[in-house]
């Protein structure tokens, strides 16, 4: 790629990056009331780089999506088990406990075509969103919400990944099918 055309392609990114930051600092953490003027702006940008991870393609940014959905399940169901044990070993074991009957589970997904990586990552942005006090009841209804609403910052990174790639192919493209 020439100097030009990596600095268009760099602009246009630059661009994307401003954008994404603009419109997901504008969500404030939507739809996630405990979350608002915390913006989940950091899920896109993980999320973007993630893209890179998964293939740089639509088929693989696809599955990492699933695969994070795989690993919001897996996190709340660490909360579950935690809250199950922890009457009877205190919350710290419990944690623990929890985290090593899961991870067996985790390290199996890619059985079923799911990327490991992206079940770990959406298991640990999962966790972020509790540390970021999005979860405050620890019902149904509230791990519903703050899981999907990780995958719809998610999904706004992977669209952001595409999109750079787009941006790339646009601009490397060349005169007469040279």
């Amino acid at each position: 790629m020439t100097m030009k055309k990596q600095l268009l392609y760099a602009i246009l990114t630059a661009i994307l990056a401003g954008v994404v930051t603009y419109v997901t600092q504008a969500m404030s953490g939507w739809p996630i009331p405990a979350c608002a003027g915390n913006g989940l702006t950091y899920i896109c940008f993980i999320c973007w780089a993630c893209y890179f991870v998964c293939g740089c393609n639509v088929k693989g940014a696809i599955n990492w999506f699933l695969s994070m959905a795989a690993g919001v399940v897996a996190g709340i169901l660490m909360f579950v088990l935690t809250f199950a044990f922890q009457g009877a070993m205190g919350y710290l074991l419990a944690v623990s406990v929890a985290v090593v009957i899961l991870v067996i589970f985790m390290m199996f997904y890619d059985r079923v075509k799911l990327s490991g990586a992206g079940v770990f990552v959406g298991t640990g942005l999962f966790f972020s969103l509790n540390a970021a006090g999005a979860l405050t009841t620890f019902t149904v209804s509230d791990y519903l919400l703050v899981g999907g609403t990780e995958l719809l910052y998610a999904a706004i990174g992977l669209v952001a990944g595409w999109l750079t790639i787009w941006f790339s192919s646009l601009v490397t493209r060349t005169k007469g099918g040279q």
